[in-house]
């Protein structure tokens, strides 16, 4: 199964802090806690941002499944309780049902404008983006996930660099002169553990 962290609004790009924020807690619900999370640093020292980017590659996505989601108004100064309001409810009903799903973690953050601040509330939608969806899916809202023309790039590093990975991006694209649609993806591909140099993450950036 892949996990994928949805990112809604061109000003998301540049929040590192949020997007490694939100970042853990996917990783946290999709695959586990990674043991005592000991990257093998001494106390007090910085790791450095040690990661490969592929080149750019222009595709179109073509998805044919739906995503259903929880969906609640949430700010970034305060974004755990917004997700554990939705993707908690939507894990509660994985659980109290048993569902054994066959599907990707997707999460969507629609901002009022690029330049929101922290404490401007945005809509937050959490859930799964599945080919059906269970009958125990009922209370949720569903909607199809929608085709998308998008710059790709191939991750290769630990997790907490990839706010830094977002910047690079973010920059390339700009000064490459796309025009972007404010829509981007993280699909996560391969997974050892939060820290392993060999995750594997695909970031699009949709454009026109």
């Amino acid at each position: 199964m892949q996990s994928i962290i949805e990112l809604n609004g061109t000003g998301l790009l540049v929040r590192g802090g949020l997007a490694l924020a939100v970042l853990l807690v996917g990783v946290t619900f999709a695959f586990g806690q990674d043991g005592d999370g000991d990257a093998g640093q001494a106390d007090g020292a910085v790791a450095p941002l040690a990661f490969n980017l592929s080149e750019p590659i222009i595709k179109e996505v073509k998805p044919q499944r739906t995503f259903v989601y929880a969906e609640t108004e949430a700010r970034f100064d305060r974004i755990m309780e917004g997700i554990g309001a939705t993707f908690g409810r939507i894990m509660a009903t994985v659980g109290g049902a048993g569902l054994q799903l066959d599907g990707d973690v997707l999460f969507t953050y629609t901002l009022a404008s690029k330049d929101a601040g922290d404490d401007e509330p945005f809509t937050l939608r959490c859930g799964y983006v599945l080919s059906e969806v269970p009958d125990a899916f009922a209370e949720f809202d569903t909607e199809p996930m929608q085709p998308m023309k998008c710059v790709s790039y191939y991750y290769t590093g630990p997790y907490s660099h990839l706010p830094a990975a977002w910047m690079q991006v973010s920059t390339a694209v700009q000064m490459a002169g796309h025009e972007t649609t404010g829509h981007s993806r993280e699909f996560y591909l391969y997974h050892e553990t939060a820290e392993s140099p060999n995750n594997v993450v695909e970031l699009q950036v949709g454009i026109e």
